[in-house]
């Protein structure tokens, strides 16, 4: 069993109280008040229990659910690679035609490009990922293969858009931002559907109503995946306007990625 002990679970106020959330086989299994003492963590916010469960001191931070990009180019993204002027004439042939006339001038090949876009999408708090991968009569299967490689071993630029920087949290304030919103109920929603939605895309399933807080199949109710991100800010709303880089993510309740790096654990499915 794992404790992450001491967070606020998506607050709407900055006085929402502290929970202690139990995690067991991955998933969700107890929300109870913060108790006052900690087990004894040690000095990187870890520790175990009595009985040998492994604690981990949420020192007061929001817990969030983790995002998901459903719509990533992983075989043509840019990110991290000299600016490329966008060169697209707006329509969706002159889109298609950029890609396959510029994606061979990148400067890394289709997998470790690949590899170093899931690297940021999943340290900004993504834990899953969706892909496109073109197949064509210039590239076959080439990109589709680069794609398979570097998930073996996302919000993002590429040769259709210059916006992404592979950042989902600051991807859900561009939503938020883009579509007027400034109720934070409103831009709540934005996060709901940056993370909750993505799941049910993935999932094919489609909202039944529920709260994120009371879903037990794609939120944050006992019975939910683990899936999470421990990040310091005020509220729900502060953190997607602030969207600060410190964030803790978690997959199956594991620690994947800490301050922007990757820190390894279980394959993304």
């Amino acid at each position: 069993m794992i404790l992450v002990k001491n967070v606020r679970l998506f607050p709407r106020t900055p006085d929402a109280p502290a929970v202690d959330v139990e995690i067991t086989e991955g998933r969700f299994s107890r929300l109870s008040p913060a108790e006052d003492a900690a087990p004894g963590p040690t000095p990187n916010g870890t520790g175990t229990t009595p009985t040998g469960a492994e604690v981990i001191d949420g020192a007061g931070r929001i817990l969030l659910p983790s995002l998901g990009d459903v719509h990533a180019h992983l075989d043509s993204n840019r990110m991290g690679q000299t600016f490329r002027p966008h060169t697209a004439d707006g329509t969706l042939h002159g889109y298609i035609m950029n890609d396959r006339e510029n994606w061979r001038g990148g400067e890394r090949s289709v997998a470790v490009q690949a590899a170093f876009a899931i690297a940021r999408i999943v340290a900004s708090g993504g834990t899953r990922i969706r892909s496109h991968a073109q197949v064509d009569a210039d590239c076959g299967l080439e990109r589709f293969y680069g794609v398979r490689a570097a998930l073996e071993t996302v919000s993002e630029r590429d040769y259709w858009s210059p916006y992404g920087d592979g950042d989902l949290l600051r991807r859900t304030w561009q939503l938020a931002f883009t579509n007027g919103f400034r109720a934070d109920a409103d831009i709540e929603g934005c996060l709901d559907i940056a993370s909750r939605g993505g799941a049910q895309v993935m999932a094919g399933a489609r909202p039944d109503g529920s709260a994120l807080a009371a879903d037990a199949r794609f939120g944050l109710a006992v019975g939910a995946p683990a899936d999470f991100m421990l990040v310091d800010a005020d509220t729900v709303t502060s953190a997607i306007m602030d969207c600060p880089q410190d964030r803790d993510v978690f997959k199956e309740g594991r620690l994947i990625a800490s301050g922007g790096e990757l820190t390894g654990g279980p394959r993304l499915s």
